[in-house]
C-alpha cells in the first residue's frame, strides 16, 4: 500500500513514527520548506485577520517539524470531564484508552494521578518537543500541495499548486495545518463552502497576588518534576476553559535559566531585588528541584491567567485567506465575571469601572483553533475519525468540537492512535 503524508509537523511526525516500521507499506512524506521554522509569510501561505487574532501571523510555522520545533510542548488529555457523546465517539473514552500510548511515545512517566478540583498535565523539556527528535524521514519531498483527486481505481492523486500531478496513493493523511487542511478540501471538492467558522481560546491575565502561598481557590500548587518532564496544573472551567498560575516572573534567576533552557525565549524586565534575595531564590529552586522534585515557587508574587473558548465563533475565509475575529459580548462579559470572582477570593482591590467595563493587561489568542465547522450546516468539516471519505484522513486541531480546559494536541494524539488501532494494529 502507498501512503502519502501531507505536513511533517506535530501529527504527521507522530503517524510516521507509528507506521514506518510496518510491512508492506511505503510512505511518502511532503512538507511545504526545505527550511523549519519559516513561517507563514517565507512560504507564501499568508493569512491575514483583522487584526484581532495574531496566532494567524504568530502561531503557524512550516518546514520539517513544523510547529513543534517551537510549540510550548503541552500535554493536557480531554478525560478527566463529561462530555457529550459525538458522532458514536467518546473523545473522554478514546482519550482514557489510549493516553498511556501517548505518554509512551514521549517517554513520560505517568504514575501520578489529579488531585483536587486541578486538572494535571505534562510541560515537555526543551529538548523533547519537536517530533524530529522522535523520528524523522530520510526523504521528505518538498512541494506545496493543493489538492487531492480520487481516481476511478480508487486511488488518490496529489497535486501542487501549479496544478502539476506529483503521485497517486492508495491512502493519504493530511496533518498540515488546520487552516491549510481547509484549504486543500476546498481545492479537493470536499467542502463546497469557501467560509469556515472555527473558534479558539482568548487568554487574559486576570489578577496579580502578593505574599501568599500559590493556589488557585484554596487547590494547592505543586508542580511536580516528572522524569524529565514537569507536571502542570490547572482550574478546570467547565465546558469555557480553564485558570492557570504564572510563577517566578520577577525572579533573575529564573528568567535566566528560561533562556537557557529555552533559546529564544524573550526574558521579561523585572525589577531589581537584592543580591541576597536572588541568592536565597535560587538557593531554594536549586534545593527543590533535585531534592524534593517540584519548581520552587516565589510566593511574593504569582499571577492568574484565564483562557476560555470565545463562545462567537469566527470566520475564515478560504478563497480570500482572511479571518474575521471579534471577541463577541458574551465572552467579554463572562471574563469579567470570572475576573470579580477571583478578586473577591483573594481580597483584592477591584480596579474595574462599569463605564470601562474591564481594563485586562492583554487579550491574546493561544492559537488552538478548534470546531470548524461549515458556515451553513454548522457540522464538522472533519469528523472525529479523521476520515473524510475512503482513503483521505486528515488529523488536526480542526477535528475537535471543543478544547475548554486542554490543550488540544493530546487528545489529537489519542485520536490518531485510535485510527492506528482500528486500520493497521488489529
Amino acid at each position: 500500500m502507498k501512503v502519502a503524508i501531507v505536513g511533517y509537523g506535530l501529527y504527521g511526525g507522530y503517524l510516521y513514527s507509528k507506521l514506518k516500521n510496518l510491512n508492506k507499506l511505503k510512505i511518502d512524506v511532503y512538507e511545504v520548506s526545505r527550511v523549519k521554522n519559516k513561517s507563514q509569510i517565507h512560504v507564501k501561505k499568508q493569512i491575514r485577520s483583522n487584526g484581532k487574532y495574531e496566532g494567524a501571523s504568530k502561531g503557524r510555522f512550516f518546514g520539517p517539524g513544523g510547529t513543534s520545533n517551537l510549540w510550548g510542548g503541552q500535554l493536557v488529555f480531554l478525560d478527566e470531564n463529561k462530555f457529550d457523546t459525538i458522532l458514536g465517539n467518546n473523545i473522554k473514552f478514546i482519550c482514557k484508552k489510549f493516553k498511556k500510548n501517548v505518554l509512551d511515545f514521549f517517554r513520560i512517566n505517568h504514575n501520578d494521578t489529579n488531585k483536587n478540583n486541578l486538572i494535571s498535565g505534562y510541560w515537555l523539556k526543551s529538548t523533547k518537543r519537536s517530533i524530529l527528535n522522535y523520528s524523522k524521514p530520510k526523504t521528505i519531498q518538498f512541494y506545496d500541495i493543493k489538492k487531492i483527486i480520487k481516481n476511478n481505481d480508487k486511488t488518490f492523486s496529489i497535486f501542487d499548486r501549479g496544478d502539476n500531478l506529483i503521485a497517486s496513493y492508495d491512502r493519504v493523511y493530511l496533518t498540515t495545518g488546520s487552516f491549510e487542511i481547509a484549504e486543500i478540501l476546498y481545492n479537493s471538492n470536499l467542502i463546497k463552502s469557501s467560509l469556515i467558522n472555527f473558534t479558539d481560546h482568548i487568554s487574559v491575565p486576570l489578577v496579580t497576588v502578593k505574599d501568599e502561598k500559590p493556589n488557585i481557590f484554596g487547590n494547592k500548587i505543586n508542580i511536580k518534576v516528572s522524569g524529565q518532564s514537569i507536571r502542570t496544573l490547572r482550574y478546570p472551567i467547565f465546558k469555557e476553559g480553564f485558570i492557570s498560575l504564572v510563577f517566578n516572573e520577577e525572579t533573575w534567576f529564573f528568567q535566566f535559566l528560561k533562556k537557557i533552557l529555552y533559546p529564544g525565549t524573550k526574558i521579561n524586565k523585572t525589577e531589581k531585588k537584592s543580591f541576597f534575595s536572588e541568592l536565597k531564590f535560587m538557593m531554594n529552586f536549586i534545593y527543590s528541584y533535585l531534592f524534593k522534585k517540584e519548581i520552587y515557587i516565589d510566593y511574593r508574587e504569582w499571577r492568574l491567567i484565564c483562557d476560555i473558548e470565545k463562545k462567537q465563533k469566527a470566520i475564515f475565509d478560504i478563497v480570500k485567506k482572511r479571518i474575521d475575529w471579534k471577541l463577541d459580548k458574551t465572552s467579554f462579559n463572562r471574563l469579567c465575571q470570572i475576573q470579580k470572582k477571583v478578586i473577591n477570593y483573594y481580597n483584592l482591590k477591584s480596579t474595574l469601572t462599569k463605564v470601562d467595563a474591564i481594563k485586562f493587561e492583554k487579550i491574546i489568542d493561544s492559537y488552538h483553533p478548534v470546531n470548524f465547522t461549515n458556515i451553513d450546516s454548522n457540522e464538522l468539516i472533519v469528523p472525529i475519525d479523521g476520515k473524510k471519505i475512503d482513503g483521505i484522513f486528515c488529523f488536526g486541531t480542526l477535528m475537535l468540537p471543543f478544547c475548554t480546559y486542554s490543550n488540544p494536541s493530546g487528545t489529537v494524539f489519542c485520536l490518531i492512535e485510535k485510527h492506528l488501532d482500528e486500520f493497521y494494529f488489529r
